[in-house]
């Protein structure tokens, strides 16, 4: 799959806009690996290597997809329904991303703990 087939995968699997687009620009970036635009409706990646241009992609779909989030919660304009479902994406992205097979890769579910307390978590 290349990253434009990930990417369209991922708009519907995250309920990103449809007019989310994609800009692929490998070696373009300086030090950025990828970013979004700030209007939220174009996500450039600029990682030479497509496997890692499709890690910085999910990365980049995440994050655009809770900042999404965000604005309807501190300024709603969607119905509950809207927002609950929004609320269920980004709880299930995480979820799928979150196993106790990673977390065993990564040294143990201790270190994600500490990780969550870092960020602010309880």
């Amino acid at each position: 799959m290349n990253i434009y087939e990930l990417f369209e995968d991922l708009k519907h699997a995250l309920y990103l806009p449809e007019d989310t687009q994609l800009k692929y620009l490998p070696g373009k970036g300086g030090k950025y690996r990828g970013m979004v635009s700030r209007d939220g409706k174009t996500i450039f990646i600029f990682d030479e290597d497509e496997e890692e241009a499709k890690r910085t992609l999910i990365h980049e779909c995440i994050e655009l997809l809770i900042v999404n989030l965000a604005k309807v919660i501190v300024n709603p304009n969607k119905s509950p329904e809207e927002l609950l479902m929004m609320k269920e994406v980004v709880v299930d992205t995480l979820t799928s991303l979150i196993s106790e097979k990673a977390l065993a890769t990564r040294g143990n579910i201790n270190w994600f703990v500490r990780e969550l307390k870092k960020a602010g978590g309880r």
